[in-house]
């Protein structure tokens, strides 16, 4: 079983999904950084001051699966492509070739009855078995309309079947579009179960290496850091800015 599908559950009942501050990409290489560190036996110094043995392996399980959970959202984000909304195109086709059938087919009660039940259905399934549906009842009774010469039974019903197969295919689409959702959420959800888990060691550290700086440095994230000097930097740049206008 993968990382990711061992912490589903725990994933799905998180309550509250929080990103980080941080881009996923740097999230995964700044914890691979300290956790590598830290399995090399700066551990023992968290386990010290009380931090559970099994910590570490917590944060390198929900590493895995945040990387797992990353890569099948990339995936199906680049080759998920929507394919045009036909459901409008198809609902006007049917009506107009529902229209053809119930003139020209006025005098078959069978027939009539038939027509009834294929126009019934709304959704976009049961679009699709309508125009599927009124192609067959066309190609059934193509006889019967050689007295109008507006309309060419056996064209409508090759003009229906393609219809059929693009609203198909968009409901392919559809579903392909529900799937890239829930890879996402379930994405976030890894991500923000792998900072959480960073935060505990990271809480630990900062006490056990308290008289440490060196190994402080290793245990934050140089991204954060580097964001609070530029926050700072900017700030010290709009008192200066003010001070000297006064």
């Amino acid at each position: 079983m993968s990382a990711l599908d061992d912490l589903r559950p725990a994933l799905l009942a998180i309550t509250r999904v929080r990103m980080p501050s941080l881009p996923v990409a740097v999230l995964h290489d700044e914890s691979a950084a300290v956790l590598t560190w830290l399995a090399q036996g700066a551990m023992d110094a968290l386990i010290a001051v009380g931090l559970p043995l099994d910590a570490l392996t917590d944060a390198q399980h929900a590493l895995s699966a945040s990387r797992e959970a990353q890569a099948a959202w990339r995936a199906l984000r680049r080759g998920a492509s929507r394919a045009a909304h036909p459901v409008g195109d198809a609902r006007a086709l049917r009506a107009d070739l529902a229209a053809a059938i119930r003139w020209n087919l006025r005098a078959d009660r069978s027939a009539l009855a038939t027509l009834r039940a294929l126009i019934r259905g709304e959704s976009q399934a049961e679009m699709v078995a309508s125009l599927d549906g009124l192609a067959r009842l066309l190609e059934q009774h193509a006889a019967r309309f050689d007295a109008d010469a507006t309309t060419d039974p056996m064209a409508r019903a090759a003009e229906a079947r393609a219809a059929a197969a693009a609203l198909a295919q968009h409901v392919s689409a559809v579903s392909a579009d529900d799937r890239k959702r829930a890879a996402r959420d379930l994405r976030d959800r890894a991500v923000c179960h792998l900072d959480r888990q960073m935060a505990r060691l990271r809480a630990a550290g900062e006490f056990a290496f308290r008289e440490r700086p060196e190994d402080l440095q290793r245990l934050r994230s140089p991204y954060r850091r580097r964001l609070r000097l530029r926050h700072a930097a900017k700030k010290k740049a709009r008192g200066e800015s003010g001070s000297g206008g006064g």
